[in-house]
């Protein structure tokens, strides 16, 4: 079994990005993210960084969206 290297840091602009290309609000992502929609908030504009598993999430989400999507998803029901 081959363990993933630590996600690269994301500028606020990526993580702005990786929400739009979900079409979904800071809250809504940070639904997704299970964190609050303040931590998205902060990053977003460079305040704080995420830590290493929110990190995790959106490099997981900037790469298959639709996984984060199915995942949320599945997990409401």
């Amino acid at each position: 079994m081959e363990i993933a290297a630590p996600p690269k840091p994301m500028k606020p602009n990526e993580i702005r990005k990786v929400r739009e290309s979900l079409h979904a609000s800071q809250t809504a992502f940070a639904h997704f993210l299970c964190v609050s929609p303040k931590a998205v908030q902060s990053w977003e504009q460079g305040v704080r960084r995420p830590q290493s598993t929110a990190l995790r999430l959106l490099d997981i989400a900037k790469k298959n969206p639709k996984f984060l999507l199915a995942t949320v998803s599945a997990r409401a029901k």
